[in-house]
């Protein structure tokens, strides 16, 4: 059984899904006793194929073979789900694991977020984000992320940005200067209110503070990436570069570079950018 068991986890670790399944099978034949470690790492494996319907399948192997299930397993079903964009699976899954008398970890909570955040099921995303705190959790970068995605537009979106400003949680947006918002390690969502909070509270505060007489600042410009390397939070169809445009058109603010250039420049400073309450 050990030697299936890492003969999966490898499979797992290699995105190999079919060869996952194919070991499972030979487990059966052998009569050798599938595990939660052997399942878990196959339903894993799914998940990195975004072969969603397969790593419900094998949970539901699980209860015929009367193995049950542990956080790691459900975890890895739920992102299974995100990826593949059924969020109410997702929600179910989550639901179940209480009902099984599992605590939900973090994981648990960022990957059902983010399937909440791809269906824009906004309320979903917002209960389980406010239900971090009463299960003693503190929200990562990841949590802001997704939870950001799903409210990049809606009022509810503010006060969480401002709240991952607080904790920290994107410490580097301004770190060479006001002139410059980095938005690396954002998602589209949080990228939007990145730009709306640089617009509508450190331009025109930096603006305000330069003496009379002082020469033009240098160019405003936004890092957005080359979307060549965009982290596991970004699965929806949108990416950076296409959310910081969308804000700057919907702002009325004057642009200019391609999404391939890895930045974008805004054509004249701002002053005063109308913020969403």
């Amino acid at each position: 059984i050990k030697l299936y068991s890492a003969a999966v986890s490898a499979c797992e670790k290699g995105q190999q899904w079919a060869q996952a399944m194919r070991l499972l099978e030979d487990m059966q034949n052998d009569r050798a006793k599938h595990d939660v470690i052997s399942y878990s790492a196959a339903i894993s494996a799914c998940e990195k194929g975004r072969q969603w319907a397969q790593a419900i399948s094998l949970l539901q192997r699980m209860e015929c073979d009367a193995v049950a299930p542990n956080v790691i397993t459900y975890n890895a079903t739920i992102s299974a789900c995100e990826k593949g964009w059924h969020w109410p699976i997702a929600l179910r899954l989550f639901g179940s694991m209480r009902a099984g008398s599992l605590a939900p970890d973090l994981v648990s909570f960022n990957a059902t977020i983010g399937a909440c955040a791809q269906a824009r099921s906004v309320g979903p995303a917002l209960d389980l984000f406010a239900a971090l705190a009463s299960e003693g959790l503190r929200p990562d970068r990841v949590t802001y992320n997704v939870v950001l995605d799903a409210a990049s537009d809606v009022p509810g979106g503010r006060e969480i940005f401002q709240q991952a400003l607080h904790e920290g949680i994107f410490p580097g947006l301004v770190a060479s200067g006001v002139c410059l918002l980095d938005t690396h390690d954002l998602s589209p969502g949080a990228a939007r209110w990145a730009v709306r909070w640089w617009l509508d509270e450190v331009i025109p505060g930096a603006l305000g503070r330069l003496p009379e007489g002082s020469p033009p600042p240098p160019p405003f410009q936004v890092i957005v990436g080359r979307q060549k390397s965009r982290k596991a939070w970004s699965s929806s169809g949108e990416s950076v570069h296409d959310a910081v445009v969308s804000v700057l058109n919907e702002l009325g603010v004057r642009w200019e570079g391609g999404s391939n250039e890895g930045r974008v420049r805004l054509l004249a400073p701002p002053t005063l950018a109308s913020c969403p309450e």
